[in-house]
């Protein structure tokens, strides 16, 4: 059935008025696009309030510092400020300037941040390092050009602390430091606003064009079967609620099975363009054209009666008329809105009701809903009035009729957009295992083309795939139950060199309860999967990066965090954890004292024993490095991993004093690997204690202080050769 537009002609012009503009379909993208500002603005400012905190406690620890009251009085405003506008982040975040306030908070906080520094001391603050944050934090969410600012401003902030330092030359180094950890930061920050930035273009682009296929019938142009019914209803409300006429034309082409018999399907093909060309032609600027279903279509005319559209019908059934010489005619359907059920089912039924009376006519006619006396007729088609009865029965019939094509035009509307999809597989592959349909994109999976592969086994077309995929395919059909979440890869012919990833799912499909045969659909999630190896490459990059900013701090431990990594690897290898696992470990032992940028350097490096209140200070780093990750957007595993390595079986350890269990398996396994490298390796307070001493500890402590499974594994690599401790670290 077609759904045809309205003629251009001098009394329909007469009757109508400027219709109502299209509603544009954003398919939520504006919903997502605040609930994702709500909770970036929402977790800024809950961060801003946990660093307020944080520096508070700073403060409060080490009373005996510059402007300590004044430092505690502005930390505290921060963090009460911070907390006091969580309440209208919701507001903020509907408004057009959210992204300039974004900014702007981010400048304030440094700005703060610098004179929290300047007031503790100058360059030797370790304050300077939370510059960092606002640009890391402005990464997420502002333009690329407001990030290129946030970096600018935190350099020139640390330029500014460094002149009023009037002690800045015996802290050259410690600037350097703190100069090179804040410009690798925002490098990284840049990086990643910059590419977050093209991946919303992408997206935007990719977005577009989907909602385009997703409303359009990509045969005729018209709006397909899902687009034209969500416009159908909307109209059906604007005139129920202005008592407003509405009309309704349904077109089916007559006889098109037998036309596509005789003259082939490219030939039905180029005749239901034609009708759905001559539908736009003759349709005004806001009547509403689709393709419903197979050979049908259908038309809502806004602001028009029923006569109205009714005389539309008889003039576009002559004109549609033998088309061609082919013998090409179209049976229309008409019917107005009812204002006793003023629905969209009503009068879709009601016009589909009178489009069967004209079928019954004789077709290649139009026919609406109210007739009394039949469906208009060619007066060399005389025809009986029909009886009460047989009216109805066809009315009967219509019905179920209706509700037929009605299922059988969804099913077929739910095939196009899968055949007709860039970045969706799809197939039909009978009891037999030969493929009965597929798209496109299944196909250059398969490596060749539609017209090659139908009719052959997928094993012929697809060898490289069958003895994975077979068995899944004999499973599905034996059991009934769907297989999903099936991952392949590999090249694709119509994008060479580049290299795919897709997302199989096999579903049954079912006649009178028995499987008959399988639905294959794929989805291309290779853009996901680089994005996932993006991530992982920008994170080993911050890990990198930090980790070099601590043994820039503590050149006694250069190379520490390295080997205590290496020896953790070997470690969760003979454990026989799991690869992600063991690259988490791998993660967190490499930056595991991270926490200690926060403890001043002449503690570090000191060659005597420290004090209680120097100890208190470092025992801190696993706190403090574990809140830097969280913030940074690092896994909680590894933050925890960091927070617990100094954590011992026997609840001896510190921050929390845990104990057994409630160590992670990669804390338990970083904390030997510490211990060990520590005692092998020289270190100010003391010389290096060799190998062999290391490992007698590790052994001594075996099952009290240290994972008994962690450290026979240990003992095991050393003793079989395979990890030289004495080598490890030369």
């Amino acid at each position: 059935m077609a759904i045809l537009a309205l003629p251009r002609s001098p009394d329909v012009a007469q009757a109508s008025v400027p219709g109502p503009p299209r509603p544009s379909f954003d398919f939520g993208r504006d919903r997502d696009e605040q609930r994702f500002w709500d909770f970036y603005l929402r977790s800024s400012f809950i961060v801003q309030a946990g660093e307020s905190a944080g520096v508070l406690g700073y403060l409060l620890l080490s009373p005996n510092g510059p402007h300590r009251l004044a430092l505690e009085m502005v930390v505290g405003l921060v963090a009460v400020a911070s907390l006091a506008v969580l309440p209208w982040v919701g507001r903020i975040g509907k408004r057009a300037w959210r992204s300039e306030f974004s900014l702007c908070m981010a400048l304030l906080s440094g700005a703060v941040v610098a004179m929290c520094a300047v007031l503790d001391g100058g360059v030797d603050s370790p304050l300077l390092f939370l510059l960092a944050l606002p640009v890391a934090n402005a990464a997420l969410g502002v333009a690329v050009w407001a990030e290129w600012v946030c970096v600018g401003a935190a350099l020139l902030e640390v330029t500014v602390v460094a002149v009023s330092d009037p002690h800045i030359t015996s802290s050259v180094d410690y600037l350097v430091v703190v100069g090179s950890f804040l410009t690798g930061a925002g490098l990284l920050a840049l990086g990643w606003a910059i590419n977050r930035s093209r991946g919303e273009k992408r997206q935007a682009i990719m977005f577009d064009e989907l909602v385009r296929l997703a409303l359009t019938d990509t045969l005729t142009g018209c709006l397909n079967h899902g687009a034209f019914f969500e416009r159908l209803e909307s109209e059906v409300d604007r005139a129920a609620r202005l008592s407003e006429p509405l009309s309704l034309l349904v077109v089916d082409l007559d006889l098109f099975k037998a036309f596509n018999d005789t003259h082939g399907h490219l030939a039905g093909d180029d005749a239901l363009c034609w009708v759905g060309a001559a539908a736009k032609r003759s349709s005004r600027s806001y009547d509403i054209v689709g393709r419903v279903g197979g050979d049908e279509f259908a038309v809502v005319l806004p602001n028009t009666a029923l006569p109205t559209a009714r005389g539309v019908a008889d003039r576009m059934c002559k004109a549609l008329e033998g088309r061609d010489g082919r013998g090409v005619t179209v049976s229309i359907g008409a019917a107005a809105l009812n204002s006793s059920e003023p629905t969209s089912k009503r009068l879709f039924r009601d016009a589909d009701s009178a489009l069967y009376r004209a079928k019954a006519g004789g077709r290649a006619r139009a026919a609406s809903r109210l007739d009394t006396d039949g469906p208009s007729r060619r007066a060399d088609r005389p025809s009986a009035a029909p009886t009460a009865e047989l009216l109805a029965d066809l009315r009967l019939a219509d019905e179920r009729l209706l509700e037929a094509r009605t299922t059988v035009g969804e099913a077929w509307a739910i095939l196009d957009a899968l055949e007709t999809a860039d970045s969706v597989g799809f197939a039909f592959v009978g009891p037999d295992f030969r493929i009965l349909r597929i798209n496109s994109v299944w196909a250059a999976v398969n490596g060749g083309t539609v017209a090659d592969q139908l009719g052959r086994t997928v094993a012929e077309v697809a060898p490289h795939l069958w003895p994975r995929f077979g068995p899944a395919y004999q499973t599905v059909l034996e059991t009934g139950s769907a297989l999903t979440n099936l991952e392949i890869t590999g090249e694709v012919a119509l994008d060479p060199g580049r290299r795919h990833y897709w997302l199989v799912h096999l579903y049954p499909v079912r006649a009178h309860g028995d499987p008959t045969g399988i639905c294959v659909v794929a989805l291309d999630i290779t853009d996901r999967k680089e994005l996932e190896d993006h991530q992982v490459s920008t994170t080993r990059s911050v890990v990198a990066a930090l980790a070099a900013a601590v043994e820039a701090r503590d050149p006694y431990t250069d190379g520490h965090q390295q080997r205590v990594a290496e020896i953790s690897v070997a470690i969760a290898s003979e454990l026989g954890l799991g690869a992600q696992e063991i690259d988490r470990i791998d993660l967190a032992a490499r930056i595991h004292d991270v926490g200690k940028l926060a403890v001043p350097a002449e503690v570090l490096a000191r060659p005597g024993r420290l004090s209680e209140a120097e100890m208190a200070l470092v025992r801190e780093h696993p706190q403090r490095g574990s809140a830097m990750l969280e913030r940074g957007g690092i896994s909680n595993e590894v933050a925890e991993m960091i927070l617990q390595h100094h954590e011992r079986m026997d609840g001896s350890g510190y921050p929390n004093g845990l104990a057994g269990d409630k160590i992670s398996i990669g804390a338990r396994i970083v904390a030997v690997a510490d211990v060990v490298e520590a005692m092998a390796s020289h270190r100010p307070y003391r010389a290096a204690l060799g190998a062999e001493v290391a490992v007698k500890e590790i052994e001594r402590g075996s099952g009290t202080v240290y994972d008994p499974d962690v450290a026979a594994a240990l003992l095991r690599l050393f003793r079989a050769g395979r990890l030289s401790l004495s080598t490890a670290w030369s």
